[in-house]
């Protein structure tokens, strides 16, 4: 008996592959620091927020002696097969009043009418 959300003839959902691998490569200059372990995504649509989100991430948390300045910085985004999918510089995390977004945050805004 099959259920209305169920289709006839559907492939059994174990041993098929979710999403892709996508390789989050950061290009410094000259230097190119390659992703070895990739990152699974459900498409190639959500590479670009993962992109930014990641960005965002290293910018505000990350530092290392090789890399003086993230916004010199630029993602190379390879699929499997080796193909650049996505070239997104950091300098994109950069809303319009130059400071970074981060999904969730308030950015500032105050919430208590005492702390005024």
């Amino acid at each position: 008996m099959h259920t209305a959300s169920q289709k006839l003839n559907t492939p059994a959902p174990w041993g098929r592959r979710e999403g892709v691998r996508y390789y989050m490569n950061v290009r410094y200059r000259d230097r190119l620091f390659v992703d070895e372990e990739g990152d699974e995504l459900a498409s190639e649509h959500a590479v670009h927020g993962h992109a930014l989100d990641t960005a965002r991430d290293l910018i505000a948390h990350a530092w290392m002696d090789s890399i003086r300045n993230w916004f010199d910085c630029s993602f190379e985004v390879t699929n499997e097969a080796g193909q650049v999918v996505l070239v997104m510089p950091f300098g994109e995390t950069l809303n319009e009043t130059g400071a970074t977004r981060r999904e969730g945050t308030d950015q500032g805004v105050v919430n208590e009418p005492d702390a005024l």
